[in-house]
């Protein structure tokens, strides 16, 4: 009898203890995700701000008002995009807020998620809500999602794959393996450059702290339940997008391609990394780094976090660079920060004050940096602006020659565009014949970034000699093009063109 009394009291507080640990996950989550959301809604893009978060929304809107489905081009963020549009196309608007607000949304759920994967790795709340905390504000990863882009989304799958991997390992689930492989390569329909760390996501299922798997049942298991999710995956991004993407990657010189493990590109990444992270940062992630190294209870996190670092040498060195690539290699860092931080939080209340102290510095330098982008975006996004002044000062039937920034003056203005070719003298001979046909039909314009692009001024020189130009409107403008590192303000021009 007094056996059963002692399991008998023993039992209530071991049920409130896993209760209270639930809690406290879910309130941290909450918390994170709730910070994350305030913090770039409260800087969201006056509008949509990158050719390809226009292209998204356009494809959104051809799914309600067309129905169509454009199966050639990101399809995983396209079909997200559409769930959160839906309420915006019920009050009949267009895709324009939805796409802005999917970007943040999906940027703060990756948050409290990439918490719940760093818990279940490194055994410790305190450490994976400082690693969370810090993500949420990197400019690498925080900027581009303020404008529309996809990247919170890829992010999200990413970190939700691997918490479920961690989950499927401990448990020897085969469905969550299936899960965890499943969502993982869907990751590739919302941004292809994910296929690059997909060992990443092999280490996290089978070794994510490079302890030697064991063979048997266990692991037959979850290797049985992980290719099944993934050739469901794999073959459902092959039967929309992903297809369509590398084909084109392999036969355009034009899209990223890989320049080699030391470009001239890595410099500029580097430099990145100090300037939008801080070297405060770098500090504290290469004392974490000695850290895991010195003190077994952090070793745990030091595999995945090298890798995590290590992929700043591929996304580094692809010629499309720009510093929203870095944001895996900001996740491994971001770890190894939280690591030195846990330690000192853990140490005397002076140490722990110099700590908070430090880590809320790093923090607002982060947002500090951020802040000269964001804010002015917030209330002029002038790619939005200059394609209005399109709106008003030509008529309806006008075509407008612009190159990179045509989906802006198609989106926003409802203009018809024109690019020019490149570097071609006898194409662009040609192309100013279809110009004269486009007057003998009605008004053209040419858009100060529709001389982008012209090696050796070769469009230049043959508007000037075949067309008189008159300015029609001018108004400032933004290039978008590494719009995540610096403000790129410029006086855009309209001019009317006539034949000589």
């Amino acid at each position: 009898m007094s056996g059963e009394r002692e399991v008998g009291v023993a039992a209530p507080p071991v049920r409130r203890v896993a209760i209270s640990r639930r809690q406290s996950l879910a309130v941290i989550s909450g918390v994170l995700f709730l910070g994350a959301f305030a913090f770039l809604y409260a800087f969201r893009n006056e509008g949509i701000f990158h050719l390809d978060s226009v292209f998204l929304a356009q494809a959104v809107e051809n799914i309600y008002a067309n129905n169509r489905w454009d199966v050639e081009w990101r399809f995983g963020a396209v079909l997200a995009n559409a769930l959160v549009y839906f309420p915006f196309w019920l009050c009949g608007e267009n895709a324009e807020r939805a796409t802005i607000l999917s970007s943040i949304l999906f940027h703060a759920c990756s948050i409290p998620m990439a918490f719940l994967f760093l818990e279940r790795l490194s055994g410790s709340r305190l450490l994976a809500a400082l690693a969370a905390g810090l993500l949420a504000v990197a400019p690498v990863y925080a900027i581009a999602n303020t404008f529309g882009k996809e990247y919170g989304l890829a992010v999200f799958l990413v970190v939700t794959s691997f918490y479920l991997a961690l989950t499927a390992r401990e448990v020897g689930s085969a469905l969550r393996a299936a899960s965890a492989a499943l969502l993982f390569a869907l990751s590739y329909i919302v941004w292809e450059g994910m296929l690059a760390i997909t060992p990443i996501a092999v280490v996290v299922l089978f070794a994510p702290r490079f302890e030697r798997p064991v063979l048997g049942p266990h692991t037959r298991r979850l290797a049985v339940g992980a290719l099944a999710g993934f050739a469901l995956g794999l073959a459902f991004d092959l039967s929309t997008s992903l297809h369509s993407i590398v084909r084109t990657y392999a036969t355009s010189r034009q899209m990223t391609g890989f320049r080699g493990i030391a470009s001239p590109v890595l410099p500029i990444a580097l430099r990145d990394l100090q300037h939008f992270l801080g070297w405060p940062f770098l500090v504290a992630s290469t004392l974490g780094l000695a850290l895991a190294l010195w003190q077994r209870r952090y070793r745990a996190v030091l595999p995945l976090a090298s890798l995590l670092i290590l992929t700043l040498g591929f996304y580094g060195n692809l010629s499309t660079y720009g510093p929203r690539y870095l944001v895996l290699c900001a996740l491994g860092l971001c770890i190894l920060a939280a690591v030195a931080f846990h330690f000192l939080l853990t140490r005397r209340m002076l140490v722990r004050m110099a700590a908070t102290a430090a880590y809320g510095f790093i923090v607002g330098s982060m947002v500090a940096v951020s802040y000269p982008l964001l804010a002015p975006r917030h209330t002029y996004n002038g790619a939005k602006r200059f394609a209005q002044m399109i709106a008003e000062v030509t008529e309806p039937a006008s075509v407008i020659i612009v190159m990179d920034d045509s989906r802006f003056v198609e989106y926003y203005a409802h203009r018809a565009t024109l690019g020019h070719p490149i570097g071609d003298r006898a194409a662009t001979q040609a192309w100013v014949d279809n110009v004269r046909q486009a007057l003998d039909r009605g008004p053209v314009y040419l858009a100060e970034s529709g001389l982008s692009y012209d090696p050796g001024h070769i469009v230049q020189q043959a508007i000037a000699a075949n067309f008189s130009l008159t300015l029609a409107g001018k108004r400032t403008t933004e290039d978008y093009h590494h719009a995540e590192r610096r403000l790129q303000l410029y006086e855009g021009h309209l001019w009317r063109l006539a034949p000589k």
